[in-house]
């Protein structure tokens, strides 16, 4: 005679854990963030000033802070002395700047100062036909 399988026995059911309900919670009142004006398109800048509205430009745009090109960051200072050499050649000023890296001390490249960011820009691309990149940016 066989033995009739033994029942699995029946889980209890489970209660829903109550929580207590949460806390309101107090939110300090919230500034408005002040945005710079957003930069124009150059077809927007052209429209303004041709119906002789002066264009808005952010700070970091303004024709009144100087520009440099920022070329790179060398750990060799052979290769630097030779970028000094071909971007003088152009008659643009170069400086350099030492840099502390966790790879060791590396030298910064710079073309400038420039006076407006036109400037930057004409003497960029007078660089990129030797084959040198850089960025524009705003002296700081």
């Amino acid at each position: 005679m066989e033995k009739p399988a033994p029942k699995p026995a029946e889980k209890p059911a489970e209660k829903p854990v109550e929580r207590p309900a949460p806390k309101p919670v107090e939110r300090p009142v919230e500034k408005p963030v002040e945005r710079p004006p957003e930069r124009q398109s150059d077809a927007q800048r052209a429209a303004a000033i041709l119906s002789g509205k002066t264009p808005i430009e952010p700070a970091s745009v303004r024709a009144d802070l100087p520009y440099v090109i920022l070329i790179g960051a060398f750990a060799n200072p052979v290769n630097v002395r030779i970028l000094q050499t071909k971007i003088g050649e152009l008659g643009i000023k170069v400086y350099t700047e030492p840099l502390e890296s966790p790879g060791g001390v590396k030298t910064r490249v710079r073309a400038g100062p420039f006076a407006n960011r036109a400037a930057a820009e004409r003497a960029l691309e007078k660089m990129k036909r030797i084959g040198v990149a850089g960025v524009v940016a705003a002296k700081q």
